[in-house]
């Protein structure tokens, strides 16, 4: 997969953040955590943590994946992008 031409957008914490506000795709992500528990982050399709969700994936106690979807097939939002970290540090790999 060629990260030509995509945005990236860096996320940590426990707050969420709201990336973009119309469509997009997500191609991949880094996703780390040195907690000592497994953390789950959530994207979401919605300028908030209310709208469908797109994607929740749990990362391993004090681990990290790196994850990358077929450039054919990634992960569609059309009402917004809102991503909430919980504890993990996540970078999405993107176009808008």
């Amino acid at each position: 997969m060629s990260l030509a031409n995509k945005n990236t957008f860096f996320a940590s914490g426990s707050g969420a953040a709201t990336y973009h506000i119309g469509q997009g795709k997500v191609y991949g992500f880094i996703a780390s955590t040195t907690n000592a528990a497994a953390q789950t982050f959530v994207l979401y399709d919605s300028a908030l943590t209310t709208g469908s969700v797109l994607l929740s994936f749990t990362v391993p106690a004090d681990d990290y994946a790196v994850v990358f979807f077929p450039e054919d097939k990634p992960v569609v939002f059309n009402e917004g992008l809102t991503i909430d970290p919980t504890n993990c540090d996540v970078l999405l790999f993107l176009s808008t």
